[in-house]
């Protein structure tokens, strides 16, 4: 893998986390723990280990 490609897959990864951090809803008092995000987080945990 070239730097370039490295560069390349690192910027769409951030595009990725940026999109998923903007989607992220805010604890609320219906939902305290806020388990309406936990997959948005998953996501973002698995996108994170590349």
């Amino acid at each position: 893998m070239t730097t370039q490609e490295i560069k390349d897959n690192i910027a769409k990864q951030r595009e990725t986390n940026i999109a998923l951090y903007k989607s992220i809803t805010m604890a609320s008092h219906d939902d305290p723990l806020n388990k309406k995000a936990e997959p948005i987080l998953q996501q973002w945990r698995e996108g994170s280990k590349k």
